[in-house]
């Protein structure tokens, strides 16, 4: 019989470690946004590199309708990008840092409370080891200061109001999150499939508002046309499936595959829908486990790992993939955290979730050489999204462990 009355994360008791695990977290956080963003050798505001272009490209689309070269951001984010570039580009870079780290911070809060493990201690290390795994993604998301961390926000507040029955809320936040980034478009029609009728509907809503009403209102009637179709131009040559060997950050399985077999078109492609078979099937095994899932409790887990699985699975594939892309890891990190330790779980669920999680820390931790990097991203998310997705399934509901203890203590 599984303990009832322990989440200790491998023999982590103290409230001490959890608050030193806090401390650590935020301070990796501040290092990582201030390290050498403002105190490297980049003289600031020089050094944030992303938000740079974002600052000047923002600018440049509203002024002449017009979509800059391998700038993909949907006119919704331009209009977000727009609005924290109204002063001059060091203060406007200086607000943009600091709301970047509260956003760094508030997808680790929400993510706290969406995990917590029967609410005792275990919480603070559990987020903080979620966070190594996506340490990656979340330090070159900091340091260029680009827009991910905002998405990631936006969607696990999706969450946190879907696990709570806040239906409009959620329907907004999860239309921001697809307004900043086109990585939650599968979450929309998720919803269906879960019977959150409502929830899709106010997503619909935040839809039109975000995708029309704002840039409306931004570009003009004469200008939302124009806009829209450079846009669309910018995505269609983004999403043409080929290797592009030239970007500096660009970590493509299409790269990787290029690579690999001397740029072959027959291999390319081979490799290339292999995994995404790969990642069809784990996504049907989801979908069956979810099925027989027991939802009465818990549902937080299902839902991370859910849209963990449906917005890293088609990230894992694209030819645009790049390093901070990846910062939606946290999700199916916090799942294999919180399974291996709650110990009301049976020491075998809780020793599944704690190898996976490790194996999928060694693959990132691993060197790789930068044209090969596609292919073993592919391999660390696979391990780490199966190994939610298996764990999420199978565990026990702690309702039904308390009713077999109270039933073996009456008898």
């Amino acid at each position: 019989m599984p303990k009832t009355d322990s989440t200790d994360i491998w023999g982590v008791h103290s409230p001490v470690v959890q608050w030193l695990a806090v401390v650590c977290l935020v301070g990796w956080i501040g290092y990582a946004a201030l390290g050498k963003t403002v105190f490297g050798q980049t003289r600031w505001p020089d050094g944030m590199v992303d938000y740079r272009l974002i600052y000047d490209f923002s600018h440049s689309i509203v002024t002449t309708k017009t979509y800059s070269a391998k700038h993909s951001y949907p006119p919704p984010a331009i209009a977000f990008h727009y609005a924290t570039a109204q002063w001059s580009y060091p203060v406007a870079a200086g607000v943009y840092l600091a709301l970047n780290i509260v956003a760094t911070l508030g997808c680790c809060a929400i993510l706290a409370s969406l995990i917590r493990p029967g609410g005792k201690v275990g919480t603070g290390v559990a987020v903080l080891l979620a966070f190594v795994a996506a340490a990656q993604a979340f330090t070159w998301e900091l340091r260029s200061q680009n827009c991910n961390a905002f998405f990631l926000l936006a969607l696990l507040g999706a969450v946190w109001c879907l696990d709570r029955g806040h239906t409009a809320p959620a329907g907004l936040l999860l239309a921001f999150s697809f307004s900043l980034k086109l990585f939650s478009v599968l979450v929309i029609p998720y919803l269906l499939w879960r019977r959150e009728g409502r929830a899709f509907a106010w997503t619909l809503v935040g839809i039109a508002l975000f995708w029309v009403a704002v840039p409306l209102a931004l570009f003009g009637a004469e200008g939302i046309g124009p806009v829209y179709a450079s846009w669309w131009n910018q995505i269609a040559s983004a999403s043409r499936g080929q290797a592009d060997l030239t970007h500096p950050i660009l970590i493509s399985l299409h790269n990787a595959a290029h690579v690999l077999t001397g740029g072959s078109e027959a291999g390319i492609a081979a490799i290339i829908r292999s995994t995404q078979i790969i990642w069809v099937m784990v996504g049907l095994t989801a979908m069956w486990l979810a099925v027989r899932r027991d939802n009465s409790e818990a549902t937080a887990l299902g839902w991370l790992t859910d849209v963990g699985l449906l917005t890293l699975g088609p990230l894992a594939t694209s030819p645009y993939l790049e390093v901070y892309h990846l910062v939606g890891l946290m999700c199916p990190a916090a799942v294999l955290t919180h399974v291996a330790a709650d110990g009301r779980q049976s020491r075998r669920l809780r020793l599944t979730a704690a190898i996976a999680f490790w194996a999928a820390i060694a693959l990132a931790a691993a060197p790789t050489p930068w044209r090969y990097r596609g292919a073993w991203t592919n391999a660390q998310l696979l391990l780490i999204t199966t190994g939610a997705v298996a764990v999420c399934g199978l565990r026990r509901p702690t309702r039904v462990i308390e009713e077999a203890v109270d039933l073996r203590q009456a008898a």
